[in-house]
Order: structure tokens, then C-alpha cells, then sequence
């Protein structure tokens, strides 16, 4: 079979990079393996050399669009964009350091069901008598059943002064304080919510968790960060990079069965991830296999 002849503009030199001079003698140059002189470089769609097309129609011959590469491998591709998770979101808006204590605490919290947030005032030097008189708290722990602590109710309290944290000279239970109390609370029909708040002596601002302008999540979030930072300021939040929470008298308190409900919520979400994936899924076993975890399952019930 006869070799095949090549093409009149096939490359007879050594293979060079585009836009090199084959020869400095005879400047003649390579575009996509052609052979280019200077007059076809200078010459006009009208303008034919003697040896051959112009650069134009050289260019003419070029295909439109590369060709697609083939395989998975060469290329970049762009990473997708991560999507910021709410505590993530919410973080950013209210101005949180680095390590905020606050944050985080909020972040293991706002998955819980809270329903109203209580503020409690007193005049100035009333508020010991009036929080010692109140038997708020006390009504609302004797609704659930202590067997059950999934279903009694929860809250989380705090007290505050914002004026005695501003002058570390003042004593918060001086007789002109503006000493005050948050209640977050979770697990309490409102009637009795709104009678304890009733039974109050001062004023008490009784709230939902659910304020407008916010989604469900960053409402129980941003609700939770303002209790145990109170701060609204992210400027002056920002500044806090040791979460002093200058503006607590205490330490958060929390009902008995708040760090339980902590861990039986992580516990249920464990056990759906696990459900709907992995090895663990139900579709992806035997039915021998299905079987001996029930029987399991059943005797470790009747223990």
C-alpha cells in the first residue's frame, strides 16, 4: 500500500511553538502546524501570495471551536459554593469572636422547642423580694412527670444589669440597679406561661420565640444568643473575644432536664442519619439479618 503524500503546507522543519520563525533567513512562521510567511501575515482577504492562501484563509480553515477534551482528568474545575449553616449565618449577622461561648451554646440549643421568652423588671432594690415571692419556676417543673423528661418542661434563665457592668465599681444589688431576669422557655402551654408572667409583681414582658423576620431556626438561635450574651450591639459583641458576657451577674441556669434533652435530641438525630443511609439501611439487608436485629431489639425491650 503506497504511503500517503503529504500535504503541500505540511511542516517539513523541526516542530516549533506558534508564532516561531522556522528559519531566521526566510521568516516564515507556524499557526496551528501551517506554514505562515510575513507577506501572508501582512496580506488582506484580497491579497493571494504566490505559494500559496493568506493568512485569512488559513484561519478559515481553523475549526470554530476546540476540540472537547476526553477523559475526566486536565481540566479545573470551579469547587461548589458551600451553603453557611444557620449558626454559621447568624454568627456573622450578631458579630461573634472567634471561640464565642455564646454561640456555641445557642448552636447545641436552638434545635429544642422553645416557645416564649419572659423579661421580668422590678423597681430599683425590689427585685431579690420580688424573685424570692415568685413561684413561677416552681409551677411550671411540677407539670411534667419526672419519669419522662422528654415531656416536661425546660427553660434557661438569666440575671442581668447592664448598668452595673458598664462601672465594675457599682454593686448589682445596690438599691438603684436595674436589676432584671430572661426566661427562655420550652414545654409550657401558654395559659400557664401567661399566669406566671400575670403573677409576676413588677413588669413582665412575655414574648414569643418565634419573632418576625427571621426563620424558625434563627429565631430559637438569635433568641439563645441574646439570652446568655445580652448584648445586641455586634460591635461591642465583637470586642468580647474572651466571652467575659460582662453583663451577667451569673452564670445561665438551666431546668433539671435541659442537658437531657440536649442529649436525647443528638441521640434521635443520630438514629435517623443512620436509618436513611449507610449500612444500616433497612433495604440493604436480609431478611435473615432484618430479623435477628428485631429479635434483639425485642429482648433488650422485655429485660
Amino acid at each position: 500500500m503506497p504511503a500517503p503524500q503529504p500535504d503541500d503546507r505540511a511542516i517539513t522543519a523541526p516542530v516549533r511553538q506558534v508564532g516561531q520563525p522556522v528559519s531566521e533567513a526566510s521568516p516564515v512562521y507556524l499557526i496551528r502546524g501551517v506554514q505562515a510567511s510575513i507577506h501572508d501575515l501582512s496580506s488582506s482577504p484580497d491579497d493571494l501570495t504566490s505559494d500559496g492562501d493568506s493568512l485569512y484563509d488559513l484561519l478559515n480553515q481553523l475549526p470554530e471551536q476546540p476540540p472537547e477534551r476526553s477523559g475526566s482528568g486536565g481540566g479545573s474545575r470551579r469547587s461548589p459554593v458551600r451553603k453557611l449553616s444557620v449558626s454559621d449565618r447568624l454568627r456573622r449577622r450578631y458579630g461573634c469572636p472567634p471561640g464565642c461561648w455564646p454561640a456555641n451554646q445557642s448552636t447545641k440549643m436552638y434545635k429544642l422547642p422553645w416557645t416564649h421568652m419572659l423579661s421580668l423588671t422590678a423597681p430599683p432594690g425590689l427585685f431579690p423580694d420580688y424573685w424570692s415571692s415568685w413561684a413561677g419556676l416552681n409551677a411550671w417543673t411540677k407539670l411534667g412527670n419526672p419519669r419522662r423528661p422528654e415531656f416536661c418542661p425546660f427553660f434557661l434563665y438569666v440575671f442581668a444589669d447592664h448598668e452595673a457592668a458598664k462601672d465594675p465599681k457599682l454593686h448589682p444589688f445596690r438599691a438603684d440597679n436595674k436589676l432584671h431576669a430572661h426566661i427562655l422557655v420550652g414545654g409550657v402551654p401558654y395559659p400557664d406561661v401567661k399566669s406566671a408572667a400575670d403573677s409576676w409583681p413588677g413588669i413582665a414582658d412575655l414574648r414569643p420565640v418565634p419573632l418576625p423576620g427571621f426563620s424558625l431556626k434563627e429565631r430559637s438561635w438569635g433568641a439563645l444568643h441574646y439570652l446568655i450574651a445580652q448584648e445586641k450591639n455586634p460591635w461591642r459583641h465583637a470586642q468580647d473575644v474572651n466571652s467575659y458576657c460582662l453583663n451577667l451577674l451569673q452564670p445561665p441556669k438551666e431546668s433539671w432536664n435541659l442537658l437531657y434533652l440536649q442529649e436525647h435530641q443528638r441521640a434521635r438525630r443520630a438514629g435517623r442519619r443512620a436509618s436513611r443511609g449507610g449500612h444500616a439501611r433497612a433495604a440493604s439487608l436480609s431478611a435473615g439479618r432484618r430479623r435477628e436485629i428485631a429479635i434483639k431489639a425485642a429482648r433488650s425491650r422485655w429485660k
